[in-house]
């Protein structure tokens, strides 16, 4: 490129002009701008963004999340209770009758409704017409069945059972039977021919 300049006596000299080289090592720097509404800097389109909240739930998810975990709870504490009474059921044998304490399905029976002279020890996995066939109103898990079931023979019966081979067979006047699971049953009949022989 040529530059012109003026001389005092109304000459015009040319001059040649050097271009300017860039130095490599420096480095250039883009600029944003700090208003908003200024979209683009010097010619450098700035991008922005927005937040957007979602709509507030209604109340009823909050009473939908309240049911769900008022039953879990309630859930954990019922079966809770059932791994409980799986091991500490205490069968209490005195002069006035059978008292189950513990479990869901516990109870008094009294001596008078008991048939005394048919109770005896069953292995269940010999004598499989006593297995519990049907669950009626009861807890059955794996290696615990408590509560009201049909057995193999149709009987009706009251379980308390844990181990199938130790079963205290205990029939009634009432139209049911009861079993119960010891890891004491020949104590458990000597007990009551004690207690309940007049």
């Amino acid at each position: 490129m040529v530059a012109v300049t003026s001389l005092s006596h109304g000459k015009e000299r040319c001059e040649p002009k050097t271009p300017k080289i860039l130095d490599k090592n420096v480095s250039t720097a883009t600029f944003k701008s700090s208003d908003p509404s200024n979209s683009r800097v010097r010619g450098v389109k700035i991008m922005t963004s927005r937040v957007f909240p979602i709509f507030p739930a209604s109340i009823k998810a909050f009473w939908v999340i309240l049911v769900i975990i008022i039953s879990l709870i309630v859930f954990c504490v019922f079966f809770g209770f059932i791994a409980y009474s799986a091991r500490n059921v205490k069968f209490e044998v005195n002069e006035q009758g059978l008292h189950i304490k513990g479990g869901i399905y516990g109870r008094f029976i009294p001596k008078d409704s008991l048939i005394k002279e048919n109770v005896r020890i069953l292995n269940l996995n010999i004598e499989r017409e006593y297995r519990p066939r049907l669950r009626t109103n009861g807890i059955g898990l794996p290696g615990y069945s408590e509560g009201w079931f049909r057995l193999e023979n149709g009987e009706k019966a009251l379980l308390f059972v844990t181990d199938r081979s130790n079963i205290v067979y205990i029939p009634t006047k009432e139209g049911y039977s009861v079993l119960l699971s010891t890891g004491q049953p020949e104590e458990l009949l000597k007990a009551m021919d004690e207690l309940w022989n007049d």
